[in-house]
């Protein structure tokens, strides 16, 4: 009989297999090699970029010819991308280039060592939920100006998805600005049409600076981030944070120390939350994953460039997405232009198939040993 013993045994073992399988893809595609290092040298991210769109437009010919009619014999010619895709894909592979050289902390946690192809591909294929620009817009206005600088939680989700965050987090290192001040008064009034009347509520009093009223909203907060850790149990702390014993440590000493406290002030809950998120930090860094550096986001981005960026991005980016097969050709153009300089090895007959012989003699030497323990075990 199946117990949940197994099924956590099974999924581990699944993510291990996926894992090797994953490792093998990145060393022929090249997912691995660095284009971003403490020399701060952009010349390989740039000309990549120019290749990328070349790729893009080649790739884009390849799949109309598999779903047309047309003979996959006849001679391939690229489908010319309009001006406008032209510079919306091309702004976005140069985001994501420049973002991808560091790995922020908080909502996300990228596992690509930031510099990497691997960084740049895991922010390309990172999934969006979005089916408008407005619902977008709508997590950004929640999340810079109620949360971040109003200091106030509405509930449920409001945090930008994907390469949104990011960008929301590189904006402000760039420019010290908001990413949600680049939203025009129509995109706002889209945006805000969404909102349920508490978020509309604490937006109100952000806006108006009323630090009475939203200290009172704190101090309600405090008191419910109290309870959970009060109530939060040694099973859910452990489960959660399965592996990571200081991790787990630290969050029963805090509950502790709540208790103690009966109703702490809201400057007591603040020194909770900061050691919170340096557990939190502290949990991701015991993964051996790096960050990079926040201030190479200054290189990448020029602050009016970013400016310009966002605020295409802002406005098509999501339409972007939703576009059939567009993560996918993204992924598959850049690993053909990684492959054309070199980088990559599916071009290259010789370590592509290097790889591939290997990987079939595994899997052979895997199937003769499996039936041998089968057997074996039956004897």
């Amino acid at each position: 009989m199946l117990t949940y013993s197994d099924i956590e045994e099974f999924d581990i073992r699944k993510k291990k297999l996926e894992y090797r399988y994953i490792g093998l893809l990145d060393l022929v595609s090249g997912a691995d090699e660095v284009y971003w290092d403490a020399s701060c040298d952009t010349s390989l991210k740039n000309h990549i970029s120019e290749e990328f769109l070349t790729a893009m437009e080649l790739y884009h010919g390849y799949r109309f010819q598999l779903e047309s009619t047309k003979s996959l014999l006849d001679e391939l010619e690229p489908v010319q991308l309009s001006d406008e895709d032209k510079e919306l894909y091309g702004t976005f592979f140069d985001t994501v280039t420049s973002l991808a050289v560091y790995n922020e902390p908080g909502e996300i946690s990228w596992l690509g060592t930031p510099g990497t192809w691997r960084a740049v591909i895991e922010r390309i294929k990172y999934p969006l939920s979005y089916k408008t620009s407005a619902e977008l817009h709508k997590d950004l206005i929640i999340w810079n100006e109620i949360i971040e600088e109003g200091k106030m939680f509405p509930g449920g989700k409001s945090v930008p998805e994907g390469i949104f965050y990011s960008l929301s987090c590189a904006y402000t290192e760039v420019t010290g600005e908001k990413l949600s001040s680049l939203l025009t008064k129509p995109q706002r009034k889209a945006a805000m049409a969404l909102m349920t009347e508490k978020e509309l509520k604490y937006l109100e009093v952000a806006q108006k600076h009323d630090e009475k009223l939203s200290s009172k909203i704190r101090q309600e907060q405090n008191r419910e981030e109290e309870l959970f850790y009060q109530q939060i149990t040694d099973d859910e702390i452990e489960k959660r944070f399965a592996g990571h014993e200081d991790v787990i440590k630290s969050i029963k000493d805090l509950r502790n120390q709540l208790e103690r406290l009966g109703n702490p002030t809201s400057e007591q809950m603040h020194l909770v939350q900061r050691v919170m998120k340096k557990s939190a930090h502290k949990m991701f860094d015991s993964l051996g994953i790096p960050r990079g550096d926040a201030s190479d986001w200054r290189v990448c981005f020029d602050s009016e460039g970013v400016k310009t960026a966002s605020k295409l991005l802002l406005e098509k980016g999501v339409e972007m997405y939703n576009r059939r097969h567009f993560q996918e050709d993204c992924v598959n153009a850049l690993y053909l232009a990684l492959s054309s300089n070199g980088i990559g090895s599916w071009l290259d007959k010789e370590r592509f198939y290097a790889v591939h012989d290997n990987m079939r003699e595994a899997i052979s030497n895997s199937n003769k040993t499996i039936e041998e323990i089968k057997y074996g075990n039956k004897r």
